[in-house]
């Protein structure tokens, strides 16, 4: 009894996995108890490595299978050189704007047919012939930039320039050179690692809480953080709405604000069309721009005449080399004759004669003011003594 259970059990198992096999193979090869598939033909130039039985995908879904590829002779157009039938599992509705292209599968290799139905009416009848294309594959694709004549040439350039590069690298020129070459490069290396570990610990001890220094103070030094923090709230208050400062009339205050409104609006105006200003006409004047314009021709005139012996009086001064002789000989002999004039002026101003005597002798002076006043009182006495014309002349007889 307990073996015919063994054996009983023995054939379950065999006959489970006999099932899971037979389960494995038909969904691996596809086969459907119901046939709901749908042939298509499709025309190709070449069909690469494509072989009976890789995938069809749409839109990159599998979808089928290559059933047939048959290669056709004769007088046959070039894109039409191999029909490749193809059976996808379920219809599929082609329309205008299709493409079917052989690409590769995946990087290792292998091929497979790709499929994009199209959006654009009509629908194709399902017998209708598609033309397709294929993709080069990525060593093809390769092939054909290193088949560029120019493309050679350039990989040429890069394998001359690495070649150089390499060989300057040998030879010891230039700085990477240098670095892989150079052997007191990593003794100096060590010596800048050296001074930036002194300096790191320099900082250090220069941000340490007992620093007397700058840097430590601002890290630890809580009298200096009380006194950014006043003038954090000295320059608040100078800000705030009720500081009375400029700052805080400036960005607060209404009165101070419209006045600078309305100072700009007087400049605006001002240097507008519509102003009746200077600066306006300055600005936009036809008549003062035409003035200016013809007074700085004049002047250019007059500077092109001071320049030109013939162009006037001053020309003649200026440019003419007798007139400017004769200019610099009466400025020669008026300067000596400053120079006699100061002489003249010393010598009265120094001598004992008459005049200087006049002008420095206070005594002489108190006699010549008596003498006048003496004169003046008899012309006075003679003047009511007789009629003036008989003073006239006495005057005349006695000259």
């Amino acid at each position: 009894m307990k073996r015919s259970r063994q054996d009983l059990l023995l054939g379950l198992v065999f006959f489970a996995g006999l099932a899971g096999l037979v389960l494995a193979t038909l969904v691996l090869t596809n086969v459907r108890f119901v046939d709901n598939s749908q042939v298509r033909a499709v025309h190709f130039p070449e069909v690469g490595s494509l072989q009976e039985g890789d995938s069809v995908e749409v839109l990159g879904l599998r979808y089928g299978l290559v059933e047939k590829i048959e290669f056709r002779q004769g007088n046959v157009p070039p894109d039409e050189r191999f029909l490749v039938t193809i059976r996808l599992d379920e219809p599929v509705e082609i329309q205008n704007g299709y493409e079917v292209k052989i690409s590769e599968s995946s990087l290792l290799g292998g091929r497979g047919i790709e499929i994009d139905p199209g959006a654009l009416p009509p629908v194709l009848r399902d017998d209708a012939v598609l033309t397709g294309t294929v993709e080069l594959s990525a060593l093809d694709a390769v092939g054909e930039i290193f088949a560029d004549p120019e493309v050679g040439r350039d990989i040429r350039d890069i394998l001359s320039n690495v070649a150089d590069v390499t060989k300057n690298l040998n030879s010891g020129n230039g700085l990477i050179a240098r670095l892989i070459n150079d052997p007191t490069i990593p003794d100096r290396v060590d010596d800048i690692l050296e001074s930036i570990q002194g300096i790191l610990g320099d900082v250090g001890d220069a941000t340490s809480p007992g620093s007397q220094g700058l840097l430590g103070r601002v890290l630890h030094s809580s009298s200096l953080a009380d006194s950014v923090a006043s003038i954090l709230d000295d320059i608040e208050l100078a800000v705030s709405v009720d500081g009375n400062g400029i700052v805080a009339r400036l960005l607060n205050g209404t009165e101070l604000r419209d006045r600078i409104e309305s100072f700009i609006a007087d400049v605006e105006l001002a240097a507008s069309p519509e102003g009746t200003g200077l600066l306006s006409r300055v600005l936009h004047s036809q008549d003062l721009s035409n003035n200016v314009e013809q007074a700085a021709e004049d002047i250019s005139g007059v500077a092109s005449n001071l320049n030109d012996p013939d162009g006037g009086a001053a020309g003649y001064l200026i440019a003419n080399e007798e007139s400017r002789e004769f200019v610099q000989r009466i400025l020669a002999e008026g300067e000596q004759l400053l120079v006699d004039a100061d002489e003249v002026v010393n010598r009265v101003l120094e001598g004992d004669g008459l005049i200087a005597r006049a002008l420095n002798d206070p005594d002489m002076g108190e006699q010549l003011s008596r003498i006048l006043n003496q004169v003046s009182r008899t012309i006075e006495d003679v003047r009511e003594a007789a009629p003036v014309s008989t003073f006239a002349s006495v005057l005349i007889a006695a000259f």
